[in-house]
């Protein structure tokens, strides 16, 4: 389950689907309570209802898909029953193949399997990608940081800027790192790269913040607000690195007959 839950592409099960609207509705009630009970604002919280939407509608389209009808069925009123209760195609169809074999099909590879180790790209080491996320991370701390300055940090504005340097600063980074090459086959590895970028580049911003404000004490109530600063940033990482993806997909040469 999960392996693509942001694409719209392909089938899902009912389990599937079931957990992922619940998943959906935790988040955004959960969101605008955050609003309204901690005074929470900024391109974070728009990024995070952003997300839960698009995943959500994500997972309904695939759902619509292995009943066999188009996505747009989601937004028939109360097709949410047919969703949840229907079963599905119990063979291929035009959107994909049956999810329940594939994930049989699935399992039993992994039980024949050994299980893997974290993979790193073919040529990385440990020291070559932390200095390429090092070197992503300062600059885009440092186009933020001139943002700030000249532009300050209370309008929608900032925020919108703000937003398109973290996804320009994690863009830079595998740009630094494959080098117009396309991206290996490596899901695992990109979803802990992206979440270090994201831990890195918060830590490293806050700290500006605290030298440049002068700031002598920790405010434990705002935990909350940083967690939810750091999602939103890891969120927003996914943008450039799917575009990345689909823009530099190796170029497969026909074989001649």
């Amino acid at each position: 389950m999960f392996k693509n839950p942001f694409s719209f592409n392909g089938r899902i099960r009912r389990t599937e689907f079931g957990i992922s609207y619940a998943l959906s509705l935790f988040f955004i009630y959960g969101f605008a309570i955050a609003i309204e009970g901690f005074n929470l604002g900024g391109y974070q919280l728009i990024v995070l209802f952003a997300a839960s939407y698009w995943f959500m509608f994500a997972q309904s389209a695939k759902r619509c898909h292995d009943l066999g009808n188009n996505g747009f069925y989601q937004f028939i009123p109360f097709y949410i029953f047919v969703l949840l209760f229907s079963e599905g195609h119990t063979r291929s169809n035009k959107y994909g193949a049956d999810p329940k074999l594939s994930e049989l099909q699935t399992n039993e590879v992994q039980l024949i399997t050994p299980a893997k180790k974290l993979t790193l790209p073919k040529g990385k080491s440990k020291e070559t990608i932390g200095s390429e996320l090092l070197s992503g991370i300062l600059l885009t701390t440092l186009a933020v940081a001139l943002l700030s300055y000249f532009l300050g940090n209370d309008d929608w504005i900032y925020f919108i800027i703000e937003s398109i340097l973290i996804m320009a600063g994690y863009l830079m980074v595998l740009l630094l790192s494959f080098k117009m090459n396309p991206l290996p086959h490596l899901p695992i590895y990109f979803i802990v790269h992206r979440a270090i970028f994201s831990v890195g580049w918060y830590v490293v911003f806050l700290g500006y913040e605290i030298f440049s404000n002068n700031l002598t004490y920790f405010d434990f109530a705002a935990i909350g607000g940083d967690l939810l600063y750091i999602l939103s940033t890891f969120i927003l990482t996914y943008i450039p690195y799917y575009i990345y993806k689909i823009q530099k997909k190796p170029n497969l040469i026909p074989l001649e007959a």
